[in-house]
Parts: C-alpha cells; sequence; structure tokens
C-alpha cells in the first residue's frame, strides 16, 4: 500500500498570503517531492497568514485532529521547512510526540533529518533557533512600529471606524501613511454621538440599544456591509480618536491585555467631534455605568426611581405595587426589605408624588418673574467668571505642555539607555494621569467660557420655559421626560408631612442658553459637577395645604 502525504504550508501574514509567492511554491516544491518518492497527497492544508509562534491556527488543528483521528488517512506531514510547522520548540516536540503515538511522521524536504535520536537532536536545535530568530525580528518589527508611531504615522492595522489611510510621504520604496477622515463614516460618528448625547426631535438621548435599532431601520451599516451591534457602537462611544487622540501600544497583541500607561504611544488624527459632545456622552456613559447607576435606575419608566428618598433613613423608595398592579406606590426600601425595625418608612402613591414634585417645579422654580431672576443672576455670575476662567484655561494649557515635557524627556533617557524600572515606569504613568484629567478640565472649563451667557433675553428665557413645560408634561414618552426630571432635580426627600426638592439652579442657565443656541431645540447636558444640594425647596404634602416654599 503506498504512503499517503498531507502537504501543510504557511506564510505569516494576510498581506504575505495576497502578494506572495511563497504558498504556491511550497505546494508545488512539496507535491513534486511525494511525486518523486511514491508518496499520494491524501490532503493539503494551507494557512495563509498566520504566526507559527502559536498553535492557534485553523488549518494546522485541522490536520492534527484529522491525523489523530481513527484510520488514519495520512502517514506523512510534508512541509516545506520545519519553521512551516512551528517556530515554537516546545509545540515542536508535543506535536511530534502526538503524531509519533499515532504513527505519523514530519519530513521537512530542505532540511533531510534522520528518524533516529540524531535526527531529533537537529530538529530541536534548528526549532529552537528559529523560535530565537522569531522572536529577535518580532522584537526589531516593534520597534520600528513604536518609533514609526512617535513619528506621526500609521502602522498599518485598519483604522478607527470615522477615518481612512492616505500616503503621506514616500522614503525609499516605503510609503508612509496617516489617517485623514472618512466622509461617509464620520458622518455616522456624528450621528451616533448626537443621539447619545441629545437625541432627534422629542425623543430624548437614546440609549445604546435603540441607538443601534435607529441605524439598522435607517439602513445605515459598518465598513463590511453589515448591521451595528451594541458592543461596536459602545467601543466607538469610548474610542477617544474622535476628538483626535489616537493611542497605539494601547493593547498587548498577544493576550489582549492594557499595556501600563506609559507605554502608550499617542498618535494625533484629525478630530471627527467636538470635544465637548464627547466629554458629554463620557459623562453619560459613566452615569448609566452598571457600577455607578443600576441598569433598573437608566432603563425603569418610574419617574423618580433613583432619586426618591426616604426622609427617615434616608433610603431609596422603590415601586411597589397591589392587587395586580391596580395600586402603586413608593416606599421605602429598607422598611419594605427589613421590616419595621430598620425604619418606621414613608409610602406615597407614585401618581401622587410624581404629580407633587412636576407640579412644585413647574409652578414655583419654572415661574415666569423667578426663572428670570435666577438666570439673570446665574448669567451675570457667568459674565464676571469669563476672565478667570480664561486664566484657569490658559494655566491648564501650560501645565499640559510641562507635563508633555516631562514625559517626552523621561522617555529620551529610557531610549539613551536609562533603565525603565518601576520607579521610573510609575512617574511615566503619573504624569500621563495627571495630563488625562488636565485635558478633561480644559475641555469642561472651555465649554463654560464658550457659554454666551449675555446672549439670553427675557423673551427667550420665556420660550425655554414654556418649552420645558411642555416636555415635562408629555406622558408619551417616558424616557424623554425622565432624563429632563433628572437634568433639574437631584433628589426628592419625603417625610410624613413634607417632599423636599433639592436640584441645581446652574442646570437652568445651561438649558436656556442651550435651548438659545440650538434654535428652539432641547439638549440634555449630563453635567454631574452641577448636581449640588444648595437649591431646595419645601413643600408640604397636599393635605397640608401650602405651596412649594424656597
Amino acid at each position: 500500500m503506498n504512503k499517503r502525504a498531507a502537504i501543510y504550508c504557511r506564510v505569516s501574514t494576510k498581506r504575505q498570503a495576497d502578494s506572495d509567492i511563497s504558498i504556491p511554491d511550497q505546494l508545488n516544491q512539496c507535491r513534486a517531492w511525494c511525486e518523486a518518492e511514491g508518496i499520494e497527497v491524501a490532503a493539503e492544508f494551507i494557512e495563509p497568514g498566520a504566526s507559527a509562534r502559536s498553535d492557534d491556527r485553523k488549518a494546522f488543528q485541522h490536520m492534527i485532529e484529522r491525523a489523530c483521528s481513527q484510520g488514519r488517512p495520512f502517514d506523512i506531514i510534508v512541509i516545506h521547512s520545519l519553521s512551516r510547522f512551528t517556530r515554537n520548540e516546545t509545540d515542536f516536540h508535543l506535536y511530534k510526540h502526538k503524531l509519533k503515538k499515532k504513527e505519523v511522521r514530519i519530513h521537512s524536504i530542505t532540511q533531510n533529518l534522520s528518524e533516529d535520536a540524531n535526527g531529533d537532536l537537529m530538529a530541536s536545535i534548528i526549532t529552537a533557533f528559529d523560535a530565537h530568530q522569531s522572536a529577535e525580528t518580532s522584537k526589531h518589527v516593534s520597534r520600528t512600529m513604536l518609533e514609526n508611531a512617535r513619528e506621526g504615522f500609521w502602522n498599518g492595522s485598519k483604522p478607527p471606524y470615522g477615518y481612512e489611510t492616505y500616503v503621506a510621504e514616500h522614503r525609499g520604496k516605503k510609503e508612509k501613511k496617516k489617517l485623514k477622515i472618512h466622509d461617509r463614516e464620520a458622518g455616522i460618528v456624528r450621528l451616533i454621538f448626537d443621539l447619545y448625547v441629545n437625541g432627534t426631535g422629542r425623543s430624548g438621548p437614546k440609549g445604546i440599544k435603540k441607538i443601534v435599532t435607529h441605524l439598522n431601520d435607517k439602513g445605515y451599516r459598518t465598513r463590511t456591509s453589515q448591521p451595528f451591534r451594541v458592543q461596536f457602537v459602545g467601543t466607538l462611544l469610548r474610542n477617544s480618536a474622535a476628538i483626535g487622540r489616537h493611542f497605539f501600544n494601547r493593547r498587548n497583541s498577544k493576550t489582549g491585555k492594557v499595556r501600563p500607561r506609559e507605554e502608550w504611544i499617542e498618535l494625533p488624527v484629525p478630530k471627527i467631534v467636538d470635544e465637548a459632545l464627547f466629554h458629554s456622552a463620557q459623562e453619560r456613559l459613566d452615569q448609566n455605568h452598571p457600577l455607578k447607576t443600576p441598569p433598573r435606575e437608566t432603563s425603569s419608566p418610574v419617574l423618580l426611581t433613583g432619586i426618591a428618598h426616604c426622609g427617615s433613613c434616608g433610603s431609596r423608595m422603590k415601586l411597589q405595587t397591589g392587587k395586580s398592579g391596580k395600586y402603586r406606590y413608593y416606599k421605602c426600601a429598607a422598611r419594605a426589605d427589613q421590616g419595621k425595625a430598620a425604619c418606621k418608612g414613608q409610602s406615597i402613591p407614585e401618581g401622587l408624588l410624581d404629580e407633587t414634585v412636576l407640579d412644585s417645579f413647574k409652578h414655583k422654580v419654572l415661574d415666569a418673574d423667578r426663572l428670570k431672576i435666577i438666570v439673570g443672576a446665574l448669567a451675570a455670575r457667568a459674565s464676571n467668571a469669563k476672565e478667570k476662567l480664561s486664566v484657569e484655561i490658559r494655566n491648564l494649557k501650560s501645565e499640559k505642555r510641562k507635563i508633555e515635557t516631562a514625559v517626552q524627556n523621561l522617555y529620551h533617557m529610557v531610549e539613551n539607555g536609562i533603565e525603565l524600572d518601576a520607579t521610573l515606569s510609575a512617574r511615566i504613568s503619573g504624569l500621563q494621569n495627571e495630563r488625562e484629567q488636565c485635558v478633561l478640565l480644559i475641555a469642561r472649563k472651555q465649554r463654560q467660557l464658550d457659554t454666551p451667557a449675555s446672549a439670553l433675553s427675557g423673551d427667550s428665557v420665556e420660550k425655554f420655559r414654556s418649552a420645558l413645560i411642555s416636555r415635562l408634561a408629555d406622558e408619551k414618552d417616558p424616557g424623554f421626560r425622565k432624563t429632563y426630571v433628572r437634568e433639574f432635580i437631584s433628589n426628592v426627600d419625603v417625610t410624613e408631612n413634607q417632599i423636599r426638592i433639592t436640584g441645581p439652579k446652574a442646570a437652568l442657565l445651561t438649558h436656556s442658553t442651550q435651548y438659545h443656541e440650538n434654535g428652539g431645540r432641547m439638549v440634555p447636558t449630563f453635567e454631574q459637577a452641577w448636581r449640588t444640594r444648595h437649591d431646595s425647596n419645601v413643600r408640604p404634602l397636599p393635605s397640608e395645604g401650602s405651596a412649594l416654599s424656597s
């Protein structure tokens, strides 16, 4: 019976597979050897772009599985050289032993090794040398790519969504590429950020799942013509490339783990969205993160979820129902979960508390005369603070430049031979974190500085007031109404005799200004820094018969 062979051919990268003649040449030479030896070619396994430093190769694993299966479909695995099979000495001995138990041997047509102990020794030496050579090549390639990134050039992977590459310059035969904005994709990126922060029309800000549904329903598709997915949109919203800051060497390509911050290389790219919109999105993402805000608070249709509290013990009030949902109450969570021993508890019908809070806000805080006084005073205060903000921004930018210079100096020291020990690594990481804080503070203060509060008139404030009251009265979209309630009311304390409403006055100025800027469009802000507890209003329960006072 003639011997049967499986031929295995491999190149390391997809680029080699697409443009190189190596695989056809390997195949031809292996086929010719089999023919000369009178061996039947029973199977061919092609690996077009996979490193031999790992055994995580689809065709390779399929070949091993077939070789070890019942009936043994082939007796020998023919390869061009041992480096095609593996560049890992441990893997070589592991798979050689596994195949030997099934009486399948490995043969390199360019390295004629005997089947005795001397052949095993030579195979070990060759594989060890291949592994060393592969590691050295990888090290040199990594160093070249790091330097390329430091010079501001793209290293050849797929660009982030919203960008495409272009040839920035030639160095000999090499093309040095950078990123530019891809108009169609960038338009979708801007739409995603706008939907997440502002929403559309009267819908209010959309969650990630609703954005995905909106995009797919409208016929938008990804770069590969696939429907959008939740993970894709979530990752895109977090990617700082959108504001011109892409990081190379952020993750270990083999393990997927994030590298220490000091090893990242920032690659400047064109901005797709402005920093104010990006940071508003980050604040909302942080606010809605399950570790900070339980998902039930962000997705629940209950109006005061997360902001209504028992005035006796401070516990949150949760919704409870009776008689198959006919009766709905806000009830002290401590009393509901632990009984009377935990708290004497407060309980109030859902409709009554919602109506009381909304009526108090609309008729007291949004009283026409009072609102004009509040917004006017805040606008005057903001105008007086502009010079101070300008100075603070200049100082922060100066501090940012100093930090960047310090980081570059430390990197130069490392390049010149100073060891990157734990102390130096921690120092670089600390400076990088300080820089991130400077960038965030600059963006926030710039938003405050750019707020044209002086442009507000009594007429624009009145239009804003009417629009806001209309939004708060709209029960058709509970998510939109809830968004605005949480913008202006940060806490509702319920005691036996009164309801105490707490909210940030500054939100009124910001929203009225944005309404003026956006031509009558309501735009949530998600600026958590405004949510202080200094704007308190007390309202007795309806049975007490008194209006909200401050």
